[in-house]
Order: structure tokens, then C-alpha cells, then sequence
């Protein structure tokens, strides 16, 4: 319950940040791509978790998550980029009428 909150509250504060710095056309549908990954990604590794922790060990299903959590660190700091600028795209000027 507490991997599932936590996901839920990190995520859907940066779907919409995301989207909005990086997306000026289509936000709406980049905040639903990110929105249905995390809850796809819920509903794969919570049951998951819970089939490890029932047959094994709590150990093993937080060391699932750190090797996980690791792997993924390790590509965002490899390959991700803050601002559209640094990929060779022009951040959209905001226009006021």
C-alpha cells in the first residue's frame, strides 16, 4: 500500500509538469499516456510484490524494488534531458494577446 501511494503522489505531480514543459500541442494526451503507464505499471509490480512477499520474504520484494529502482535511475540519468533546448528543440514562446 505504501509503494502504490507513493507512486500515485510522485507520478501524477510530474505527468503534468512534464507535459506542460515539454508539449505545447496534445498535453492533454501526453498527462493520459503518463497517467495509464503508472497505473499500469501499479497493476503489474503490486502483485507482484504481494506473491513475493507471501511465498518468500519481504526482503526479496524490496530488493526487486531497489535493483528496479536502480535500473531506472541509471536510464534517467543516462538519457534523460530538462529542457527541450538541450535535445536541439526550440522551447514554443508563449504568446499574449
Amino acid at each position: 500500500m505504501i509503494i502504490g501511494l507513493g507512486a500515485s503522489l510522485f507520478l501524477t505531480v510530474i505527468s503534468p509538469f512534464v507535459a506542460n514543459y515539454w508539449f505545447e500541442k496534445r498535453r492533454g494526451l501526453v498527462v493520459g499516456i503518463l497517467t495509464a503507464s503508472t497505473a499500469t505499471g501499479q497493476l503489474i509490480l503490486l502483485p507482484l510484490l504481494a506473491v513475493l512477499i507471501s511465498n518468500y520474504s519481504w526482503r526479496i520484494a524490496m530488493g526487486l524494488m531497489i535493483g528496479i529502482c536502480s535500473v531506472m535511475l541509471l536510464l534517467i540519468l543516462l538519457f534523460m534531458k530538462n529542457k527541450p533546448e538541450d535535445v536541439g528543440l526550440r522551447l514554443m514562446e508563449q504568446t499574449t494577446v
